[in-house]
This record gives structure tokens, sequence and C-alpha cells, in this order.
């Protein structure tokens, strides 16, 4: 298997990771807007954290695979930089969006002992 090969290989599976975190953030989300009770709360959250421990290095592996190919092979086509756009797009608007919230909750339900649901 050439280095091509095996790069291509990663930068594919690191994509699938990359999309499988980002259906666990949406089902950490959907928790946490359904959460009427402390642990259901807890449970929303804790799928937000795991889905933030191995989301951020499939998107760096993905970015670094990608670029290795698209400089080795000298060649920018418009998918790749679309590509480029999107993985930015989701870095910069991730921790703005989500990343200060989700300490915030991390921190709400570890310290409450109650959500209360007039907020």
């Amino acid at each position: 298997m050439s280095l091509d090969s095996a790069l291509l290989t990663i930068h594919v599976l690191a994509a699938l990771v990359m999309l499988a975190s980002l259906s666990l953030d949406w089902i950490g989300v959907l928790r946490l807007r359904r959460a009427s009770t402390l642990p259901h709360a807890r449970e929303g959250v804790t799928t937000l954290e795991r889905s933030a421990a191995f989301g951020a290095w499939a998107r760096l592996i993905t970015l670094a695979a990608g670029l290795w190919l698209a400089i080795d092979a000298s060649h920018w086509t418009g998918w790749i930089i679309a590509g480029l756009a999107g993985w930015t797009a989701l870095v910069l608007l991730g921790e703005p969006l989500t990343g200060k919230d989700l300490r915030t909750m991390c921190r709400r339900t570890q310290l409450r002992p109650q959500l209360r649901t007039d907020e």
C-alpha cells in the first residue's frame, strides 16, 4: 500500500469519525432539550463530552491527511477548497456556539441538586 493510499484511507476514516462526533453532538443536544431532571441533563452533557473527546482529533487528522494529499497532488480543485472552507467554519463556529455553553452546563450539572424548569 502506497503512502497516498494509506493517507486517503486515514482521511476518509477520520471524516467518518468526525461525522459520528457531529451525530453525537446532536444526540446530546436533543437529550439536553428533553431533560427535566439532573440525571437526564447529565446524560446529555456526558454525550457531548464524549463527542468532544474524539471529535477534535478526527477534525485534526482529517485536515492533516487532506492537506498532505492536496499538496502532494499539487491539485486544488473546487471540492478541496469547499472542504477546507467547511472545515474552517466547523472549527471556528464550534467553540463560540457550543464550547462555552458546554462548560457552563458541565459545571451546573455537577453542582446543582436539581434543574429548575422555569429558567
